[in-house]
């Protein structure tokens, strides 16, 4: 804050405050502590004590493997130098903060990607999830229209072998009744020729007797 407002001295002291807290304690000091007067002695143009403090976040920065302080560390270091002429070390900190911009960039492309990529995975995932819910509702859906249809089948068929039994016993009993029919008639047709028989036999007789009456 107070080297937003040009402050350096407020923030220098708030900053060497703060450091001397951590050494009180016995604490290791947070590396960005010694990049922020690293920062704040450059922009008040006291580059040797920047550059003091510089090398310290340079030098941590490089142990820990935090590149961002890396590159902010060899950024500020290279002005620093440039600004003292010693345009050598400036050209040395310069290509070591592009080298690990560059790097940075090509990890935060490489994070880009994958984060991309995991959106792309996450999105056909639920692709993959709602076509097989489509999939399983078309299942569901056949298997009852399937089974209204299986039931229906099993209806009629119930429905067509009981109407197949009633018109087999009706057959059965009609064809009993044609049996009895037919010996009905038989037994009239021997009966009716009984009485013919008679009648042609009382015919003869008849005759005769006619016969016998008028030889008298």
């Amino acid at each position: 804050v107070y080297d937003h407002v040009r402050e350096f001295d407020k923030a220098l002291n708030y900053f060497h405050e703060a450091l001397k807290i951590y050494n009180e304690e016995n604490i290791e000091p947070d590396d960005n502590i010694y990049i922020n007067l690293l920062i704040t002695y450059y922009k008040k143009g006291e580059f040797r004590k920047g550059i003091s403090y510089g090398k310290i976040a340079y030098d941590n920065a490089w142990e820990k493997d935090i590149k961002i302080y890396i590159e902010t560390s060899s950024d500020f270091l290279s002005k620093a130098y440039y600004a003292l002429g010693d345009y050598r070390a400036a050209y040395e900190f310069l290509d070591v903060a592009q080298s690990i911009r560059l790097k940075l960039s090509e990890e935060r492309e490489s994070s880009e990607i994958l984060r991309l990529n995991k959106i792309y995975e996450h999105e056909l995932n639920l692709e993959r999830i709602k076509n097989q819910e489509n999939k399983l509702k078309e299942s569901r859906r056949f298997i009852f229209w399937f089974s209204i249809l299986a039931t229906m089948l099993l209806v009629f068929s119930v429905i067509m072998l009981f109407t197949l039994q009633r018109l087999k016993r009706a057959n059965s009993l009609l064809k009993k009744k044609n049996e009895e029919i037919s010996e009905q008639q038989s037994s009239i047709e021997k009966h009716k020729n009984k009485i013919l028989k008679k009648a042609a036999d009382l015919l003869v007789l008849n005759r005769e007797l006619k016969e016998v009456d008028e030889l008298k």
